[in-house]
Formats: C-alpha cells, sequence, structure tokens
C-alpha cells in the first residue's frame, strides 16, 4: 500500500497518524504554502508565484484528477433532461467557454470508474466531481446523479459521486442551470479523487512524498519519514522508482532539487515495520 502526500493537497497519512507537515521538511519558501489553514489560502498564494511556479503546482494537482471533458449540452428546458433512459446521441459535446444565452441548459455525462489512475488501483476511493459556469454573478442549478437530485443552488460545493468505488461503476450527471438575466458560460468540470488508505499496490508497502520548488532556486531538500524504512529511491510523477537508492541518516534523506522542480521519493516498508 502506497501513501502519496503533496503540498497542494495537504492530505494526511492515515496509516501513520501524522501530518504530512509534521513529516517533511522543507529547505525553502515551499514550507508557506505547506502552512497554509486552508484551501482558500493556499488558492490566494499560489495566484502570487510566477507561472513557472503555478504550472509546477498545477502538474501537482494533475496527479489526483480524472479526465473531465466530453459533456453534452442541450440549450433550452426540457422535460426530465434528467432522465436515465433519455436520448441525448444527437446532443453537441460542449468545450470550456462555451456561451449558451439565458435560458436554461441542460449537461449531461457518464463518469466510469477507470481501472487505475497514475498507476493505481481506484478501488475504494472517493470521487468528488464540481461544476463550474457562471452568469455575470449568481447561477443557480440542479445536479441530478441517475436521475436523481441531489443538489440545488447557486455555486454548488464538490459532491461525492462515488465512495468507495470500484473499476467500472458508472454514474450519469446531468446539470440543469436554471435561466439567467446574463448570459451563461461553461467553464468546465472537475473530477478529483481521493485515494484509499488501504488500495491495493501491487509494488508492496511503501509511502510517497513529493516536494517541489517554486522560487527558482537550487540547493538540497530533506524529508524526515516515520521510522522502520527499508529504503528510499527518487520516483517519477508516476512514482515509478528511478536512480539508485538513496541513504536514510536519522530518518532523514537529503537531495538536491532543481528551479522548479517536482521531486517525488518513495520511501519503502516492510509489512512487519508497520504494523
Amino acid at each position: 500500500m502506497t501513501q502519496r502526500w503533496s503540498v497542494v493537497a495537504r492530505r494526511r497519512f492515515a496509516n501513520y497518524g501524522l501530518s504530512a507537515a509534521a513529516i517533511f521538511t522543507f529547505l525553502f519558501p515551499v514550507t508557506v504554502l505547506a502552512r497554509a489553514q486552508s484551501a482558500e489560502e493556499a488558492a490566494h498564494f499560489a495566484n502570487t508565484l510566477s507561472s513557472q511556479s503555478q504550472t509546477v503546482i498545477q502538474r501537482l494537482s494533475a496527479l489526483d484528477a480524472l479526465p473531465a471533458d466530453g459533456w453534452k449540452a442541450h440549450v433550452g428546458d426540457l422535460a426530465y433532461g434528467e432522465a436515465l433512459d433519455l436520448d441525448d446521441s444527437s446532443w453537441p459535446i460542449v468545450q470550456a467557454k462555451a456561451e449558451s444565452g439565458t435560458d436554461a441548459v441542460w449537461y449531461r455525462r457518464s463518469i466510469t470508474v477507470p481501472a487505475t489512475l497514475n498507476g493505481y488501483d481506484l478501488t475504494g476511493a472517493r470521487s468528488w466531481f464540481s461544476f463550474h459556469a457562471d452568469a455575470n454573478g449568481p447561477m443557480p442549478e440542479i445536479l441530478y446523479l441517475n436521475g436523481r437530485r441531489v443538489a440545488m443552488g447557486d455555486d454548488l460545493e464538490p459532491i461525492v459521486v462515488f465512495d468507495l468505488a470500484k473499476p467500472g461503476d458508472t454514474v450519469l450527471v446531468a446539470v440543469k442551470p436554471l435561466p439567467t438575466i446574463d448570459k451563461k458560460t461553461f467553464q468546465g468540470t472537475e473530477q478529483k479523487i481521493e485515494f484509499s488508505g488501504s488500495r491495493p499496490n501491487p509494488d508492496g508497502d511503501s509511502l510517497i512524498l513529493h516536494a517541489y520548488e517554486w522560487a527558482g532556486k537550487s540547493g538540497n531538500v530533506t524529508f524526515t519519514v516515520p521510522e522502520g524504512a527499508t529504503g528510499a529511491v527518487l520516483a517519477n510523477l508516476l512514482e515509478q522508482p528511478q536512480g539508485s537508492p538513496l541513504t536514510i541518516t536519522g530518518n532523514q534523506v537529503t537531495v538536491p532539487i532543481h528551479p522548479f522542480e517536482i521531486l517525488a521519493l518513495r520511501v519503502d516498508y516492510s509489512r512487519t515495520a508497520k504494523d
């Protein structure tokens, strides 16, 4: 089982009961982002960074994102546009930034849980969905899953579409933005994955830590890891080991980092050591 964490996601290592910031120390100003108390603070901070730094953050964010394009749209109201048996085969596929006037609009798409994401089995994962559109102000919308209304309101928060997911699970998502005074603009959707702490991993038991350098400087970064590690090695962004084994000294691993570089460190454990 591989545990993953990135500065952006700020996840907790459930099996160790430690926060990411407690076991992961940076030698760069990136610590500021790691200490952010909310997603809003992290987003505000990220907006102050250079374009290169923001590109790094976007690359990290994509590690737990599913493809979210391919939405079909119908401009104008439609009775039972959320129905499972509705034939939407003639509906055009829309891209982000598509405008649709002031009338009600229906958007539909089936979402299927893939077998893996970046090499990880998605069994037991939780999937979040968020819909983005605007109309120069608040825009009321209704969201349906498999024909059942699950949310209604302005600028809805992300909702869970799969809890304890299984590869192959499918859900029909339908979203109906209601009539507005100004034209609507479809801004796209997001599908984020929250990995299960007990998801299967064919490579055995390991811990994955990410670091990125956004200040444009070279130097060293030190990872502090839980006791019991049997080995450590750098990995690529798919978290596949690359390079020679690294030395662990006093539960710490120090490696060089280059300007705007993303590092992934894989730390291996035996099941006996973890238990």
